[in-house]
């Protein structure tokens, strides 16, 4: 039997690739406008905030974290390593007119079989008050909209739920091509993220109940990382998780090729031991660019068919990033002129 044609086999792949992503910018747009679910969700609940130096978009943040409408009891809970972290002085002073309950806290973390961020996150969970029914983790490089806490316990409401999660839309400032690259790689990742989502380490919430019962910490205290780790614990107790889009906070701390290239590698290693299909159709979606510039060189009469992917593959890019533009519109209005500029980048 005669192996199909170069161009046969071309159009297979390309035609899996482009069904790839048609359905996870679906599954992006489903989400943000998806309800939220009925019923009782926590009425008070603990945000523990892991700071460590603090970029130089930290007051920004905290500021947004801190700016909640939540209609019950919120306390937050900023930790930092060290008692003489810069994150300290830096937090204390914008959080000093916050009307919200808060606290700034020192871990004294010694990382021995994880890490210092999982023993930030432990830390400030044990020092929430007593009636907290809800447990909401973020590290403090992410910007939040208003609903942010709300929505995110409003999921908690369906008995069904584990967890609670939201990705981040990534808006870094830096050199144009690492920033660029970044939000593309972050706005494909959180389209697969929407269409088979686990726990988010950019924020998520557990009621706190179940973190206690579920022996969560525990799990935490012995892993490298904790939120697909927490996806674990939740799923293996017949829970699932659930995509609160309407939390969905923004990122704004620069970004270069080094950056890149720690975010990429590490979570490429990740990937590849917690969530393999994530990783696998990552993979496949990412060899897609380098294979058709492959058979430019070796069939030459491809060229036109590939040239005409690579421009879908543009559009395609274009797409889905607007697709999760939607969480911008309550941010600062810069943000979502950066985002337009990285997203045009990106597609070149």
């Amino acid at each position: 039997m005669n192996a199909p044609s170069p161009l046969l086999q071309w159009t297979a792949f390309s035609s899996l690739y482009f069904a790839s992503l048609a359905v996870a910018a679906a599954a992006a747009r489903r989400a943000f406008r998806r309800p939220a679910p009925g019923g009782r969700a926590p009425g008070s609940a603990a945000v523990v905030v892991a700071c460590k130096g603090g970029g130089p978009e930290l007051e920004a943040n905290v500021r947004a974290m801190t700016e909640q409408d939540f209609p019950g009891r919120l306390e937050f809970v900023f930790v930092v390593p060290r008692a003489d972290d810069p994150a300290r002085a830096r937090l204390e002073r914008v959080l000093a007119g916050v009307s919200r309950p808060w606290r700034v806290v020192v871990s004294d973390a010694q990382p021995r079989e994880t890490t210092e961020l999982v023993l930030n996150f432990l830390h400030g969970a044990a020092c929430a008050g007593p009636d907290t029914e809800a447990l909401v983790f973020a590290p403090c490089d992410i910007r939040p909209p208003r609903g942010w806490v709300a929505a995110l316990c409003a999921e908690l409401a369906d008995p069904e739920v584990g967890a609670a999660t939201a990705g981040v839309v990534c808006v870094p400032s830096g050199p144009l091509v690492p920033a660029a690259l970044k939000t593309l790689w972050n706005g494909v990742a959180c389209a697969l993220h929407a269409l088979a989502p686990t726990v988010s380490g950019q924020s998520f919430a557990l009621r706190r109940a179940d973190f206690d019962a579920w022996e969560v910490g525990r799990a935490w205290s012995v892993s490298l990382v904790e939120d697909l780790v927490t996806d674990r614990v939740v799923k293996a107790r017949g829970r699932r998780v659930a995509l609160a889009a309407r939390a969905t906070p923004a990122s704004a701390d620069p970004a270069g090729w080094a950056d890149l290239f720690r975010g990429f590698t590490r979570w490429l290693f990740y990937g590849r031991i917690y969530t393999p299909r994530h990783w696998a159709l990552g993979a496949f979606l990412a060899l897609m660019k380098p294979a058709a510039m492959a058979w430019m060189a070796w069939f030459p009469n491809l060229r036109p068919v590939l040239a005409a992917f690579l421009a879908l593959d543009a559009l395609a890019a274009w797409a889905l990033l607007r697709a999760q533009a939607g969480p911008l519109e309550g941010q600062a209005p810069e943000l979502g002129r950066r985002y337009a500029r990285l997203s045009a980048a990106a597609v070149v």
